[in-house]
């Protein structure tokens, strides 16, 4: 009989501990790492035009740069042009190329 006993609370702290590991593994996300990251190209016509990313400046056309997926505003901006801008839905796995043909004022 004491054999039983300590099977069931055996069990018992097991299926707790199991449950607590559970729950802390679902509730944080993991943070991307570089491996996340998805290779994006942006280049223009004419070229040589900055490329700002959510606002802030990240170099000019033509440039290659790994973002992490979800949502990123890119704005292609040249002197004597009007700003190119778009939202972009960056997927895993999914390479993405953006050419900005950019007019005139």
């Amino acid at each position: 009989m004491p054999l039983k006993r300590l099977t069931v609370a055996t069990l018992l702290l097991l299926a707790m501990f199991l449950a607590a590991c559970q729950t802390t593994t679902t509730t944080k996300p993991a943070a991307p790492t570089p491996d996340d990251r998805v290779p994006v190209t942006i280049s223009s016509s004419p070229g040589g035009a900055e490329i700002y990313l959510n606002g802030s400046l990240v170099g000019s056309t033509a440039m290659q740069f790994r973002l992490a997926p979800g949502k990123q505003r890119i704005e292609v901006r040249l002197e004597g042009f009007e700003t190119w801008v778009r939202e972009l839905q960056v997927l895993p796995a999914q390479p993405t190329r953006i050419e900005a043909h950019l007019k005139k004022q």
